[in-house]
């Protein structure tokens, strides 16, 4: 009598390992799209020094070519036959994106670019390799760096950016201060700012939840404020604006520590919430904040600073 065995279709197979379903995706949308099209997969540097491996794909028609980050599609990949419809998703996605193109004048225009340049805030230390390829600002005594992209308005109202890189601004010979100039104005005045108290932030996330009586209560919070832009992208470096540095210390009437919560956003607090113990504990927060809740791209610093009306200025907290 022959061995009992499993029927094909029952056969338990290897799971794939990373690289092989990379491989794998890759071929899979080449075949789907055709010559015509070049698909690779490459590593994309990120914010913090993390790199994601992302599907890219090339044609001779659109000016853009959309990334898509492929860790969780391969969670999501547990047999051979879930590539096809992995690869259709991307597709999808793609061809969504590949309406939305933009002219190749945001690239080549100097003047469009530097209608549209703005900055957004990033932690110098954790970000080197980074910066070796972008023309950036320093803030040496924040630790920060200021960044310089493209705010690009798509046709559904959304909006895409994209990181300004050396080559771009040698492409189009753009002196860095005038850059960097163009960038700082547009960045007031595009994106402006927004300070928003932590009860109304509650009383809006909340609206139409019932909710404990006294819950919007100021007495159940301190007083703090989220800073970011009307976007709520990138809106941390809010917090450099004179404007805003002016408007909280008006409304706190006293000095305030600034904890970094994201890239996007910062909250405001006034210094005479702390006693000197509770201040010198404000970093060690804030570090467990940032490695518990957010991801690690969306992390800005683990520093908190601390803004004196006396010297007009936001310093690194003692």
């Amino acid at each position: 009598m022959p061995a009992w065995r499993l029927p094909d279709e029952e056969k338990e197979t290897e799971p794939m390992n990373y690289q092989e379903f990379l491989n794998a995706l890759t071929e899979t949308i080449q075949r789907k799209l055709g010559n015509s099209y070049i698909v690779k997969c490459l590593p994309i540097l990120k914010n913090n020094s993390v790199i994601h491996q992302s599907v890219i794909i090339f044609d001779q028609v659109h000016n853009t070519s959309p990334c898509f980050p492929t860790e969780s599609y391969f969670e999501l990949c547990h047999c051979p036959n879930d590539i096809n419809a992995i690869a259709e998703d991307i597709l999808r996605a793609y061809r969504q994106e590949a309406c939305q193109d933009f002219t190749a004048k945001w690239t080549l225009d100097k003047d469009v670019i530097l209608s549209r340049v703005v900055f957004k805030m990033v932690s110098t230390a954790k970000n080197k390799e980074l910066l070796k390829t972008i023309p950036h600002k320093d803030i040496s005594t924040l630790s920060l760096s200021l960044l310089p992209y493209l705010l690009i308005d798509r046709e559904n109202g959304q909006h895409a950016t994209a990181l300004l890189y050396n080559r771009h601004i040698e492409m189009c010979d753009i002196p860095e201060q005038e850059l960097f100039s163009h960038a700082w104005n547009n960045t007031a005045s595009l994106l402006g700012h927004t300070i928003s108290s932590i009860e109304n932030l509650v009383a809006s996330y909340s609206e139409g939840q019932h909710l404990p009586e006294g819950t919007h209560d100021s007495k159940h919070f301190p007083s703090m404020y989220v800073i970011t832009n009307k976007l709520n992208l990138y809106g941390s470096v809010c917090v450099l604006f004179p404007q805003v540095q002016d408007t909280l210390s008006q409304q706190f009437g006293s000095d305030f520590y600034i904890l970094p919560s994201s890239v996007h956003e910062t909250i405001a607090i006034p210094a005479e919430s702390f006693d000197q113990c509770q201040a010198n504990n404000l970093k060690e927060i804030v570090t467990k904040i940032n490695h518990s809740v957010l991801s690690c791209e969306e992390i800005l610093t683990n520093n908190v600073y601390y803004y004196s009306r006396q010297e007009h200025k936001l310093l690194p907290a003692a």
